[in-house]
């Protein structure tokens, strides 16, 4: 009775093992793949540390894997989670220092760094402080605020009182922006200074195409792009630098459009578009394009 008793247990032991043997990297990928899909993240720090001391390693290599800048922002931005990791950290750097990197995956590189690394890569983070780009500086100085170090906090004081950019110092401090002296004009009155033409309108603008992916909770697929305009009022839009769609009988004053595209795709339809420029409070100019049969909106600026 004995022997059958403890032969019982053995073969309970084997059905339940007392700890589940860990995810394989294919497996911790498919996850990843699955929750940086979503339109709507539900991930937590908690989340993606469950992941396993591996997850890293396999996040790294899915950065250069995929075209998708809102993917590649996921696991920059979720990479900053394991702070024990010295690859995650190296690798974050590169990210903030590389030549050419688009502007929203350096700025969230330079958060993750920080995020991760803390007071170690003070040095590192208050580079950027100098940047020229201003928004950049305002992601080192945000950074080191969230160290909540006496050190981080004493070079974040010498820099904003540095800054000569008040909104900037307003960003940081978390404060309204400064009242313009100068009197405020609606946006209407910007679109009226530009000419009463599309040739107005004539020129690259460069910026991202997005689009919704097909299925429910796929997600939404970007690129990088650019939309040519000529005075003469036609015009070619550009994904990855293949061309897109052909603008045609673009029609309209004070810097709003409509028409069809052509799509250089044989046999594709011709699709109805709008489009619209408007000024930013900074002054510049941003150009939307909404294919509107097929979902796709370009955004850009000259």
């Amino acid at each position: 009775m004995k022997l059958i008793a403890l032969a019982g247990l053995l073969l309970a032991v084997c059905a339940h093992p007392l700890h589940a043997a860990p995810d394989t990297d294919a497996e911790i990928k498919q996850k990843i793949e699955r929750k940086i899909s979503l339109r709507h993240p539900d991930d937590t720090a908690e989340w993606w540390r469950a992941l396993g001391p591996r997850a890293p390693k396999v996040m790294i290599p899915m950065v250069a894997e995929t075209d998708n800048t809102y993917h590649r922002l996921r696991l920059i931005e979720a990479l900053g989670w394991f702070q024990d990791d010295a690859e995650a950290a190296a690798f974050l750097k590169d990210q903030a220092k590389k030549e050419g990197q688009e502007d929203v995956l350096k700025y969230a590189a330079i958060r993750s760094v920080g995020r991760a690394q803390g007071v170690k890569e003070l040095e590192f983070v208050a580079g950027f402080l100098e940047d020229p780009d201003a928004d950049a500086r305002v992601a080192a100085a945000d950074t080191l605020k969230r160290m909540k170090d006496p050190a981080a906090e004493q070079r974040l004081s010498k820099y904003l009182a540095e800054e000569k950019t008040p909104w900037v110092v307003a960003k940081v401090k978390g404060e309204p922006p400064p009242i313009s002296k100068t009197p405020i004009r609606s946006n209407a009155q910007r679109v009226a200074e530009m000419n009463d033409s599309v040739a107005a309108l004539a020129g690259t603008w460069k910026g991202v195409w997005v689009k919704p992916k097909a299925g429910k909770g796929s997600g939404m697929a970007t690129g990088k792009g650019e939309a040519i305009l000529t005075a003469e009022g036609k015009g070619e839009a550009r994904a990855g630098g293949k061309p897109l769609f052909k603008l045609s009988e673009i029609e309209g004053k004070r810097a709003a459009m409509t028409g069809k595209a052509l799509s250089v795709s044989p046999g594709a339809q011709a699709v109805a578009w709008k489009g619209e420029a408007y000024a930013t409070s900074a002054g510049d100019w941003i150009l939307e394009i909404r294919l509107r049969d097929s979902g796709l909106v370009f955004i850009g600026r000259r």
